[in-house]
C-alpha cells in the first residue's frame, strides 16, 4: 500500500509539473508568432514615414503656399527671418514655460505613472530646446551672410531636429496610455500598444532627414510647420489612446486639456501663410504664432501632468488591487 501510495503521488506531482508547463508555453508567445508582429510593424513604419513625407510636400501645395516652401538645403538667397524682440522674448519665454512643467514631471510625479511623466518631460524638454535654440538664432543671425554659416545650421537644425524627434516622445505617451488602458476595466476599445524603437525609429528617421537638409526652406520659419506636420500620426494616436478609457469620475477636465492641446496648433499652417500675405511684419506674425503656441503647449502639460500625477496613478493602483 505504501509503494502504492507513493507512485500515485508522483504520477499527481508528474501531471502538476506538466499542466504548469503547458500553461507557461501558453502564455509566453514563439519567437516564431512574434515574427508576422514584427513585419507588421516594420512595414507601417516605412508607410506612415512615406504618408507623411508625402503630405510635407503635398500640404502647401494643395493650400496654395508653395511660395513660401521654396526649398534651400541652409543656402539662402534672401533674408526672411526676423530679428525683432517680439520673436526673440517669446521664444525665451515658451522655454521657461516648458522646461517648469518638464521639472515637475521628472521630480515629482508618481514612481508608478514614470511610463507616461518621462517621455511627457521629455517631450516638453524639447519643445524648450527648440524655442531657446530658435530665438537664439533670431537674436545672433542678423544678416544674410551669417545665416549662410554652418554655425547657423547646427543651431536651426537643433531647433527644427526637437520638433521631429519630440514626435517620438508624443507617441511614446501613447503608447503607455494605451498600455494602461488595456488593463482597466474601464477601457472602451482596444487600441493597439505600439513598441517604443517603432516610435524612436520614426522620430529618429524625421530627424536624421532634417539634418541633411531636407527640411531647409528659403523661410526657415516654414521649416517648422513642416517639422510640425510630422507629429500628426503621434498626436492622432495619443488621443485616440486617450479615448479608449473613461477613466473613472473627475478626468473630463485633463482629457480635455491634452485633446485640445493636441491638436490646438494645426490651423497655425494656414494660418502662417495668411498672415504673411496679408503684409504683416514677420515679428508680427511669429508673436502671434508664439502665443498659440504657449497656449496648445501649456494645456498638453497640464493635460500630462494631471494623467501622471493622478489619473494613472490611480488606474495603476486600483489595479493592482484588483
Amino acid at each position: 500500500r505504501g509503494g502504492t501510495s507513493r507512485s500515485s503521488d508522483e504520477a499527481r506531482d508528474e501531471l502538476r509539473s506538466s499542466d504548469r508547463s503547458s500553461e507557461m508555453m501558453r502564455d509566453e508567445p514563439s519567437k516564431g508568432s512574434q515574427l508576422p508582429l514584427l513585419a507588421l510593424f516594420i512595414l507601417s513604419l516605412f508607410g506612415v514615414l512615406s504618408a507623411t513625407l508625402a503630405t510635407c510636400y503635398m500640404l502647401p501645395i494643395l493650400q496654395g503656399d508653395r511660395a513660401l516652401y521654396i526649398s534651400a538645403n541652409y543656402s539662402f538667397h534672401h533674408k526672411t527671418f526676423a530679428n525683432d524682440w517680439g520673436t526673440i522674448g517669446t521664444d525665451y519665454g515658451l522655454a521657461v514655460a516648458m522646461f517648469l512643467p518638464a521639472l515637475h514631471l521628472l521630480r515629482s510625479s508618481p514612481q508608478s505613472s514614470r511610463d507616461l511623466s518621462l517621455p511627457a518631460a521629455c517631450l516638453l524638454l524639447l519643445y524648450s530646446l527648440s524655442v531657446i535654440t530658435g530665438g537664439a538664432c533670431h537674436h545672433s543671425f542678423t544678416t544674410l551672410e551669417s545665416m549662410n554659416t554652418a554655425t547657423f545650421r547646427a543651431l536651426w537644425t537643433v531647433c527644427v531636429g526637437s520638433v521631429t524627434a519630440a514626435g517620438a516622445f508624443l507617441g511614446i505617451c501613447g503608447s503607455a496610455l494605451a498600455k494602461v488602458s488595456s488593463e482597466s476595466p474601464n477601457r472602451l476599445f482596444r487600441v493597439l500598444i505600439v513598441p517604443r524603437w517603432w516610435w524612436y525609429l520614426y522620430g529618429g528617421a524625421l530627424t536624421a532627414l532634417v539634418a541633411a537638409g531636407r527640411f531647409s526652406m528659403e523661410r526657415p520659419a516654414a521649416d517648422i510647420f513642416l517639422a510640425g506636420i510630422t507629429q500628426t500620426p503621434p498626436t492622432v494616436y495619443t488621443v485616440v489612446a486617450m479615448a479608449s478609457n473613461s477613466w473613472g469620475a473627475g478626468t473630463l477636465k485633463a482629457r480635455l486639456q491634452l485633446a485640445v492641446g493636441s491638436f490646438l496648433n494645426a490651423p497655425l499652417l494656414p494660418l502662417y501663410g495668411i498672415l504673411v500675405r496679408r503684409g504683416l511684419p514677420l515679428g508680427v506674425v511669429n508673436t502671434i504664432l508664439h502665443c498659440n503656441l504657449l497656449l496648445a503647449w501649456g494645456l498638453q502639460a497640464m493635460g500630462y501632468i494631471s494623467f501622471s500625477d493622478d489619473v494613472l496613478a490611480r488606474k495603476i493602483k486600483a489595479g493592482k488591487k484588483a
